[in-house]
């Protein structure tokens, strides 16, 4: 088995004064896999991604929390018993029992939704010079148990 090592950590409010939390845990794999596609901004377009079975972490991460003042499309995620998540953060999913309840114990088809931004907003990003992004970068990182034949 492969340790991955995850570790995070979340403040708020002013850096040393807020309320934080740190964590840091191993997690065994026997398996992970790295998806990474890329999707035009010019019309509306839906991608599929089907996921092995038995996974214990999956991180799906965008390029739009990378551009602050760009005009973004929304992209969205849908799986079996996952309502849709606006993806303009990273997601992070930990524990094999929390994405057996989103993603069902079979093997798991994620949908991925671009919608552009619509033509007025595009206009007024034109006349003010501000960035609009053309092309949407999604990385998809999962591991858990190795696949059964």
């Amino acid at each position: 088995m492969i340790p991955i090592k995850h570790t995070a950590s979340i403040q708020v409010g002013m850096p040393g004064k807020g309320p934080q939390i740190n964590f840091a845990t191993a997690i065994q794999v026997e398996a992970y896999q790295k998806i990474e596609f890329v999707l035009p901004t010019s019309q509306p377009i839906t991608k599929k991604v089907t996921l092995e079975a038995n996974a214990s972490f999956l991180l799906i991460k965008s390029d739009l929390s990378d551009e602050e003042n760009a005009v973004k499309p929304k992209l969205t995620l849908t799986a079996v018993n996952l309502k849709e998540i606006d993806l303009e953060m990273p997601q992070l999913y930990l524990g094999e029992s929390l994405l057996k309840s989103l993603l069902s114990t079979s093997a798991a088809t994620l949908e991925f939704k671009l919608t552009p931004a619509d033509a007025a907003t595009i206009e007024a990003a034109q006349k003010a010079k501000k960035p609009i992004l053309d092309t949407v970068k999604v990385e998809i990182l999962v591991g858990g148990l190795a696949p059964t034949s």
